[in-house]
């Protein structure tokens, strides 16, 4: 029964994306101007140029290294000082400012101030770390407030050990909070990091792509480039939340079921 649903999902999911391309196409044809917007064949086409070399593997790779390192550092430093602040009232209202300073300036200014202080090289790492960080921390804090007082009660009258009221009481409701920051984090990490990547310039990475693509008026390149971006970002997206699906002790697969129904 779940697989004849899950069927008829990616059927609904894969007229509707029809749908689109058509409009797309159809608009493309009727302007007629390859300059201002092409057609999803001619990306396709260029696309599949792309892949046929071998400096788009070294491209994507790039950029992919320096994306995920950078989400990687968020998570761990922002899942630290979530935990610790949660505990140490005065530690959260130190960072306080600092964490609302890398959630309101905008990316373009610490784009401006990394290319300063650390250069092109490692610009995307920096710029997706300071834009992920936050709302890793902030996730954190509020799963761990979730967390019925009634059982932390419980858990301290029967003297649970750290690892068991982690496992048992805190795990569970951290993690719907976390996959909430994983979907978030993602999509920001990879916007960020292009843009990051677009301004600084740094030698074979995506940014450079589309930068070159724009100015040499290679729309069907940009298209096609753009397109490697959306499909790494779901990537990340999906790997993500599959670690946390495992953590959280429920399966992948099942859980992607029960949301189809």
């Amino acid at each position: 029964m779940i697989s004849i649903i899950c069927h008829r999902q990616w059927m609904k999911r894969g007229a509707i994306l029809l749908f689109w391309l058509l409009v797309w196409q159809l608009v493309a044809v009727m302007m007629d101007n390859s300059i201002i917007l092409v057609t999803p064949l001619e990306v396709g086409k260029r696309a599949v140029l792309l892949l046929k070399t071998k400096e788009f593997y070294q491209v994507i790779a790039y950029s992919c290294v320096r994306i995920f390192y950078g989400l990687l550092g968020a998570w761990l430093l922002g899942g630290l000082l979530g935990a610790i602040s949660y505990k140490v009232q005065w530690l959260k209202e130190l960072i306080a400012p600092i964490i609302h300073l890398m959630k309101t300036v905008p990316v373009a200014s610490f784009v401006i101030l990394a290319l300063i202080w650390i250069g092109s090289e490692k610009l995307t790492f920096f710029i997706v770390f300071v834009i992920s960080m936050p709302i890793v921390y902030q996730g954190v804090i509020t799963g761990l407030m979730e967390t019925p007082k009634q059982l932390l009660e419980v858990a301290k009258v029967f003297r649970f050990s750290f690892w068991k009221k982690f496992w048992y009481l805190y795990r569970p409701t951290c993690i719907p909070f976390l996959m909430n920051s994983a979907v978030i984090t993602v999509g920001l990490a990879w916007k960020s990091g292009i843009a990051a990547e677009v301004i600084g310039m740094p030698e074979h990475s995506i940014g450079e792509r589309l930068y070159m693509a724009k100015i040499s008026l290679e729309t069907g390149d940009l298209f096609a480039w753009t397109a490697m971006i959306i499909l790494c970002s779901y990537l990340f997206e999906k790997a993500l939340l599959f670690i946390l699906y495992r953590i959280a002790g429920k399966s992948y697969e099942a859980r992607e079921d029960k949301k189809t129904i």
